[in-house]
């Protein structure tokens, strides 16, 4: 899990529930209900790149994905020891606090399989309510992927390269080298909205593939099978395959030929 650094000038006109930090977090972030915490989704596509990495609640989440949520206390409320619980359908995992000079921060991610505003409630040592925030979960009805290598890196993926993808490798000395193509998919709801898909898409390649070539989620681990709303393509030598991004019922075939 990570929290990125952001740089972003928070506006209340554009990001309803906007504190400009809440005094602890970075970037826009939003306020809980009862006004003693200060929450934010942190999990690298809510902006553009290292600074601008992290948005408040008010973006809508694709159902099936898992964004990362941080929480602090605000107004001098206290965390230590707290937890996270989710409302009626939500599902927390990999919850993880830490201190600094700032307070506690609780880390977790927050998922639910079916649509709606979920309720992420933070309870005390003793397990009363503390405070309670709110993401909302839309349900994916479009999906297109393609190379997102020179991208903005953000859930709408500005300069997303949709279509077939060809690969030309530039050969190594004695020999052919190793290619790694970035894609990624820009996941809508029924009106148009893009929607944060992170964790939630799937990436297989379909039988018939030739060649050298490889699917893995683009994090630091490389896992198999691949899922996430990035991922990583690695060809070598000649070849061709067909690349599957699937969320839920929806998905795009992506054909790649590489030489």
């Amino acid at each position: 899990m990570r929290a990125p650094l952001s740089l972003l000038v928070c506006s209340i006109a554009l990001a309803p529930g906007c504190l400009g930090g809440g005094g602890s977090l970075e970037g826009p972030t939003t306020l809980g209900d009862g006004g003693r915490t200060v929450w934010q989704i942190s999990d690298g596509l809510c902006g553009g790149g290292l600074f601008g990495s992290d948005c408040d609640l008010s973006v809508h989440v694709a159902t099936d994905a898992a964004p990362l949520v941080m929480v602090r206390g605000h107004g001098g409320t206290s965390l230590d020891h707290a937890t996270l619980m989710g409302g009626t359908g939500v599902t927390i995992t990999h919850f993880t606090t830490t201190s600094d000079d700032q307070g506690t921060l609780l880390e977790a991610n927050v998922q639910s399989t079916s649509p709606g505003i979920a309720d992420v409630i933070v309870l005390d040592a003793s397990g009363h309510e503390v405070d309670r925030a709110h993401i909302t979960f839309v349900t994916a009805t479009a999906i297109v992927c393609g190379d997102v290598t020179h991208a903005t890196h953000q859930f709408s993926f500005p300069g997303l390269t949709n279509g077939p993808i060809a690969i030309v490798e530039m050969p190594a000395d004695g020999g052919a080298s190793v290619t790694t193509t970035t894609l990624g998919c820009r996941v809508s709801d029924a009106s148009g909205s893009p929607l944060l898909s992170v964790d939630a898409i799937g990436w297989t390649l379909a039988p018939g593939a030739t060649g050298t070539v490889s699917i893995t989620s683009d994090d630091a681990f490389g896992s198999t099978p691949a899922q996430g709303a990035t991922a990583r393509l690695v060809t070598s030598g000649t070849g061709s395959a067909t690349v599957v991004a699937s969320l839920g019922t929806i998905s795009q075939s992506i054909p790649v030929s590489f030489r």
